[in-house]
């Protein structure tokens, strides 16, 4: 599935490029110096300021920027989704569904009963007086 990259004006544009200089100045000029107790770099600095100078003074140029970033984002979703599910249901749906099995148990109740009429499970009995206040 091909996911569109959203066409933006010369303030979303604008807006991408300043957001995009703070999370680089925030996050490797000011963050990750702090948490590893190491030295600031210059480095992240200037890439900020230019981009916020590049956002400001011609936001419409920013496009190509834009439009590889968005499918370096598209490209990360896909992978990063997927690793994500992956280890979420081999780290606990699996092991999970083998309990059961080897406990036997059926939550679903499938276990195949050529004697009953029907495997409709009958409701509890409300009182009407809980539809006043459902929460």
């Amino acid at each position: 599935m091909l996911q569109e990259i959203p066409e933006l004006d010369a303030k979303g544009l604008r807006q991408f490029s300043l957001i995009f200089a703070l999370i680089v100045i925030g996050g490797f000029g000011v963050i990750l110096p702090l948490a590893s107790g190491g030295e600031f770099f210059l480095l992240p600095w200037l890439i900020g300021g230019v981009f916020i100078a590049w956002g400001v003074l011609a936001p419409t140029s920013v496009r190509l920027f834009y439009r590889l970033w968005m499918r370096f984002g598209l490209l990360m979703n896909a992978i990063i989704t997927r690793v994500v599910l992956g280890i979420v249901f081999y780290l606990i749906v699996l092991p999970f569904g083998i309990i059961l099995r080897i406990r036997g148990s059926d939550p679903l109740k499938r276990q195949w009963d050529p004697a009953a009429v029907s495997y409709r499970v009958v409701s509890d009995v409300q009182d009407p007086s809980q539809m006043e206040r459902p929460f």
